[in-house]
């Protein structure tokens, strides 16, 4: 009785590795343009709860932009020490600019946006340039809602 050894072998495995990679890489584009529009998402996730708490919370949230040291820093918001803030830094590859409507469309120096325990009728929109592909992602603080747009929205300054 022969015995016969049944299997793969290690080129045939690699070029099916190979050929279902390419089919991945192929099939689904929009699944790396989603790590782009998490980033999108959580800013605009965390301006609204900014909003939200410093209005529950009746109190004062400092989010400050600044372009020079090219991040962003919360202070006073929950799970943040008062003498601490928390710094989230910008991506090499993006550009910034911020658009409220007393004060223009800033790209430089430091901005500071104070949530308060009274709603502001201001709007805040944040322009984000990444890869040569524009997004607005603007508060409404009258009403809380946040909204993201790809393109870069015109407003009447």
């Amino acid at each position: 009785m022969r015995f016969r050894m049944r299997g793969f072998t290690l080129l045939e495995l690699l070029v099916v590795l190979f050929i279902i990679t390419t089919v991945a890489f192929i099939a689904f584009p929009s699944l790396w343009n989603g790590i782009v529009k998490d980033d999108k998402v959580t800013l605009a996730s965390t301006l609204r709860n900014l909003r939200e708490e410093a209005i529950a919370g009746k109190k004062e949230i400092l989010f400050t932009v600044d372009f020079r040291e090219r991040q962003f820093r919360i202070k006073g918001a929950k799970g943040i020490p008062k003498d601490k803030t928390r710094i989230i830094d910008m991506k090499d590859d993006e550009t910034w600019e911020i658009f409220i409507p007393s004060r223009g469309t800033i790209k430089e120096g430091e901005v500071i946006v104070a949530f308060t325990p009274s709603v502001q009728e201001e709007l805040i929109a944040l322009y984000l340039t990444r890869n040569g592909k524009d997004t607005t992602i603007m508060l409404n603080n009258l009403s809380g809602e946040v909204e993201i747009e790809e393109g870069k929205r015109k407003f009447d300054e």
